[in-house]
């Protein structure tokens, strides 16, 4: 796993915090923000969008988005940070979404923003049994 310990860990978590207040969450009143650290070591973020028929685009795959935008669909994770109201890990479909860019060794971290206590696991510790393209 790769080791975020120090620096390059706060800059994640800093940049999540920042990303958490722009969501759209009129609904839920649950802002996320997320931020992924890309193979070519930029930092891309997202945060939660509701609209009104509960749709939600969670800040995971914003953040996904983002990186995919900006290097192509050969872009992979490094590392995901996400800062959340209590200490919840990314939902099962986010994690498939992070499995598609990434090892199952990649460290997976998150914030409960309210009481800033950081958790962390490994991608293939939160997905043991990831389902890939190979198996199509």
């Amino acid at each position: 796993m790769l080791d975020l310990e120090g620096e390059l860990e706060k800059r994640l978590l800093i940049a999540a915090r920042k990303v958490r207040q722009n969501a759209y969450a009129p609904y839920s009143k649950f802002q996320v923000g997320a931020a992924v650290l890309s193979s070519a070591n930029n930092i891309y973020v997202g945060c939660n969008v509701e609209n009104v028929i509960y749709h939600v685009l969670h800040a995971e795959k914003n953040a996904i988005g983002n990186m995919v935008a900006n290097e192509g669909s050969g872009a992979k994770i490094h590392a995901m940070v996400i800062s959340v109201k209590g200490d919840i890990p990314p939902c099962g479909p986010c994690r498939q979404d992070i499995a598609e860019f990434a090892e199952p060794s990649i460290p997976i971290i998150w914030e409960n923003y309210e009481i800033h206590k950081v958790s962390r696991a490994t991608l293939g510790e939160l997905l043991p049994s990831v389902f890939t393209k190979e198996q199509l």
